[in-house]
């Protein structure tokens, strides 16, 4: 399951929103949460693997007492995404300046121009090393492994040059960062050390696509509602669009869950 094998996992006074984010709001500052705070939603993510990925009702709980208790609720676990949110931004920036400025000169701005009309895979590669730094916190490697994940889907797009790139194609690649990137973050903090997995290929395959489908669903509507005007977005646009639906794709995560326990 991705990185979630990568840590241990947050300790139990790991501070809910990262100190290298600096001092948040005091109006926006999360509110304390019980030192095992993520144990609830382990026990119900544990029962949800026992049964082999079968029993939504399981995962349901697990991720919405997640949002709503373990983080404080979805705007607190927006948050905590960190690198991710930052790579997003940056990200729905330069695509968005694609589609309206063209390749080279959107490119310009990472000193990426020469590939401008190189193959599409190409130039995503060198678009991770970009916006994806190594560094060693958890978060920047949920955001490099996300971006991975883009990189995996650039096929099904079917864009054979950049400045071919529509807004369904920005759309797409924005989907599976941000569900990526969410799916990494709730595992390393609720799917760590707390069963085996099952031996069975078939149920773990299961297990994958159930939490999968689960987020990336809800990071689909959130976008379809958040993304609507992207056209000649400065970069703090961007990033109050990615925020947003950060935001909004893990509200919806708690209120699938809810549904999934009735």
């Amino acid at each position: 399951m991705g990185t979630s094998n990568s840590s241990k996992g947050p300790g139990p006074r790991t501070p809910l929103v990262p100190s290298w984010l600096g001092n948040p709001d005091p109006k926006s500052t999360p509110p304390d949460i019980p030192p095992q705070r993520f144990r609830y939603p382990k026990g119900e993510f544990t029962r949800f693997i026992n049964s082999g990925g079968h029993d939504r009702h399981h995962l349901g709980r697990a991720l919405s007492d997640y949002v709503t208790n373990s983080t404080g609720g979805a705007a607190n676990a927006a948050r905590r995404m960190g690198a991710a949110t930052v790579t997003a931004s940056s990200l729905l920036h330069l695509l968005s300046n694609i589609r309206d400025e063209g390749a080279e000169e959107a490119l310009k701005t990472l000193n990426l121009e020469g590939l401008a009309h190189q193959p599409i895979q190409k130039v995503f590669e060198a678009l991770a090393d970009a916006l994806c730094p190594d560094g060693g916190r958890i978060d920047e490697g949920i955001a490099r492994e996300a971006f991975s994940a883009v990189l995996g889907d650039l096929d099904q797009l079917d864009i054979k040059d950049l400045e071919d790139i529509e807004e369904t194609h920005i759309e797409s690649i924005l989907e599976t960062f941000i569900w990526r990137s969410i799916e990494l973050r709730i595992l390393n903090d609720i799917g760590i050390r707390i069963v085996d997995l099952p031996t069975d290929a078939k149920a773990v395959q299961r297990i994958e696509s159930e939490v999968g489908a689960f987020v990336q669903g809800a990071v689909r509507d959130a976008i379809a509602h958040e993304l609507q005007h992207s056209n000649d977005l400065s970069a703090k646009q961007a990033q109050r669009i990615i925020e947003k639906i950060y935001s909004a794709a893990f509200e919806l995560i708690r209120a699938y869950g809810e549904r999934e326990d009735k």
